[in-house]
């Protein structure tokens, strides 16, 4: 299936697409206010040096950097064993703007567990649609999320982290971006 494969494969396109949506007005100032912790103590304000350390990213080749001018990503396999998640970070101008956590050999039961774990941290998901969603992929030419989607959860924090946990054919996604930065 076509979609699937953007999907499974698509990790560091959906992150560089993203980073082509980063605004002029994204700075250093917005991000230290924010204090989200996307995992291992990664938050808006890290670099991409903080990042691969707090990841255990001790050499190039346990990541994947892709550059484009101001914009940059990097892709990496998290080291926690067996089913270990592809984690993506993506940068503009050096500041962290957009996260992805992608569960590939992970069951689509891992939804229920995340959920669990995400609506006792956050409260329960102000977004059970693909409304908003939906048009942050569209504007990526990743088609819509309804086309394969079939479970989604959002959380809209007050420092304007946006978090989507999803099932995308039948494979489970975690996405993070800080709205304040793509749109300032």
């Amino acid at each position: 299936m076509k979609m699937k494969r953007v999907w499974t494969s698509g990790i560091c396109l959906i992150l560089t697409l993203l980073l082509l949506l980063g605004s002029a007005g994204a700075t250093a100032e917005n991000a230290a206010e924010t204090t989200f912790s996307i995992r291992n103590g990664v938050t808006w304000a890290s670099t991409a040096e903080e990042v691969l350390q707090s990841e255990g990213a001790t050499s190039e080749d346990d990541y994947q950097v892709k550059e484009n001018g101001d914009y940059s990503s990097y892709v990496l396999q998290a080291d926690e064993g067996e089913n270990s998640p592809q984690l993506a970070y993506a940068f503009r101008n050096g500041q962290l703007y957009v996260a992805a956590i992608y569960y590939e050999s992970q069951p689509v039961e891992l939804y229920d567990t995340r959920l669990s774990e995400l609506t006792a941290q956050y409260g329960e998901p102000t977004e059970t649609d693909s409304v908003h969603a939906n048009k942050l992929f569209e504007a990526i030419d990743m088609g819509s999320l309804d086309e394969g989607l079939s479970k989604i959860s959002g959380w809209t924090l007050s420092d304007g982290t946006a978090i989507y946990l999803i099932v995308m054919y039948d494979e489970v996604y975690l996405f993070c971006f800080n709205e304040t930065l793509l749109t300032d």
